[in-house]
């Protein structure tokens, strides 16, 4: 369950910063995104140790370089396709006007794909936590 609760720390606050931004309480904004900024990067450290030995350990130890290459392939292609997506998802919710499409849509689609992420790690195997013997 802490996932899901990283999930929800990441994609609720988000859209809230620009209404503290506007509420005029700068010392009240900053405290927020520090506290909120050193979860983040905490969590990204987590998670990301996290996914390095469930990856570590689906394999055998002969295959963990292939693995490991696939891994930060695919890692790598998402990180070059998210900002095109968000960016283009943003520029579209500028141009409707109705709840949850307007300018909220990005943050919605991505919080919940975030929380379906979540969901989906509850459905890895349990022998993911032991490594696997080599052959």
């Amino acid at each position: 369950f802490f996932f899901l609760f990283v999930a929800i720390l990441f994609s609720v606050p988000t859209p809230t910063i620009a209404v503290l931004a506007r509420a005029h309480y700068p010392s009240l904004l900053w405290a927020f995104l520090v506290v909120w900024g050193l979860t983040v990067r905490f969590s990204f450290s987590a998670v990301f140790t996290s996914i390095s030995i469930f990856v570590n350990n689906s394999v055998d130890s002969s295959c963990v370089a292939t693995v490991n290459g696939l891994a930060l392939t695919v890692t790598s292609t998402a990180r070059a396709f998210s900002p095109a997506v968000a960016g283009a998802l943003f520029a579209w919710s500028l141009h409707v006007n109705t709840f949850p499409a307007d300018a909220h849509f990005v943050y919605i689609f991505f919080g919940a794909l975030l929380t379906a992420c979540v969901f989906l790690t509850a459905l890895l195997p349990e022998r993911l936590n032991r490594q696997l013997k080599g052959a």
